[in-house]
């Protein structure tokens, strides 16, 4: 496979860790308003699907966009605070009918591509620590750059909420590692709104646990 390399430990360290444990976590009501769904919104929504999902908020752009974009999907949303300042917005528990909806709707194709609706691969149990993994590099060199205006809004999105924590670590659904994945519209086209693009890989069963994105 000559559009990956194995990763250095190195290169995937933060050093930008954040030790402040003065913070909490307040509950918000979200009142239900006339909405339209947007690829920032479906992202979210498929990849909270299960689980829980902490987006940072370095600024009231995003803060707000995260409040009437996202936020109005879920039963549970939660601040994350320290003081009176907004570090990050925690979702979970996707509402029924946008379940629904979200699991039936004819998405995007990058959305499409992360999160795979053929369950012909095992699910992966998150609650159990995977000891032996591979983590690949993606080389863009290898990639010509692709261009479409409703990705660019979800990466402008995700460039701005990550842009001091630096990494998205998220798992796509249904992805097995092979040659095969070169051919994703997914990797092809987030290759190039990123800094670094990396796959973590169980050994064992091939799948990948985790796309990484440096920004």
């Amino acid at each position: 496979m000559d559009w990956i390399e194995k990763a250095s430990s190195e290169e995937l360290l933060n050093n930008e860790i954040n030790n402040n444990l003065n913070f909490r976590l307040k509950q918000i009501e979200i009142k239900e308003h006339q909405s339209y769904e947007t690829i920032v919104s479906e992202f979210f929504m498929l990849l909270t699907l299960d689980g829980v999902t902490e987006i940072p908020t370095p600024n009231k752009q995003v803060l707000k966009q995260c409040l009437d974009e996202i936020a109005p999907y879920f039963e549970v949303v939660k601040l994350e605070q320290t003081g009176e300042q907004i570090n990050s917005i925690l979702i979970q528990h996707l509402k029924k009918e946008h379940s629904k909806m979200i699991r039936n709707k004819k998405v995007h194709g990058i959305l499409a591509d992360l999160f795979k609706r053929e369950d012909k691969i095992k699910k992966v149990d998150y609650s159990n620590p995977i000891s032996n993994y591979t983590i690949y590099k993606v080389l863009p060199n290898y990639f010509t750059e692709i261009r479409d205006l409703e990705s660019d809004t979800l990466f402008k999105f995700l460039s701005s909420a990550f842009s001091n924590s630096k990494d998205l670590l998220f798992p796509p659904k249904n992805w097995r590692f092979s040659d095969n994945l070169k051919e994703s519209l997914a990797i092809q086209y987030s290759i190039h709104q990123c800094k670094s693009f990396y796959l973590w890989v169980d050994d064992e069963t091939d799948t990948v646990i985790y796309i990484h994105l440096k920004f």
